[in-house]
């Protein structure tokens, strides 16, 4: 069976420069974001974050997005392959890989993903607000391919 697939960066999604919290890495109010598009179009996640390089760096986050109500290692299925500096090429190599039927990137910094981001497949966030109502309708709308 092929599956709706959410490529998760963390860093500028999940939270950004000027987030500041001395018990959590992760916003809540991104984690339900996320939350909700998984929700919504029953999609699994790749981990394509940095953060996917550290068993305790991926610990760590599936810890703070339970706490948040969201158990992301259920949905998690893989993380991409570490292979190159550049991001698009793992991506890539997966989805070579992987059954899948439609697939979005979740990324604040796409600057090595220009195909992606030609083809209408990644939502761009914005490294200081993260992720927001608008990106999650962005993303329902690539997974689903629906109209807005």
């Amino acid at each position: 069976m092929k599956k709706r697939i959410i490529f998760l960066d963390v860093d500028g999604v999940l939270n950004g420069f000027k987030f500041q919290c001395k018990d959590f890495a992760v916003n809540w109010s991104c984690v339900r974001i996320l939350k909700e598009i998984i929700e919504e179009t029953w999609a699994q996640v790749v981990i394509s974050s940095s953060w996917r390089l550290s068993e305790e760096s991926l610990s760590q986050l599936y810890r703070e997005c339970l706490c948040f109500d969201l158990d992301l290692e259920k949905y998690v299925i893989w993380k991409t392959p570490k292979l190159t500096q550049w991001r698009w090429a793992e991506i890539r190599q997966w989805l070579l890989k992987n059954p899948f039927s439609d697939f979005v990137i979740l990324e604040d910094s796409p600057h090595d993903m220009i195909f992606y981001v030609e083809e209408g497949l990644v939502v761009k966030t914005d490294h200081e607000v993260w992720l927001t109502a608008e990106d999650k309708e962005k993303a329902i709308k690539i997974l689903t391919q629906k109209e807005l």
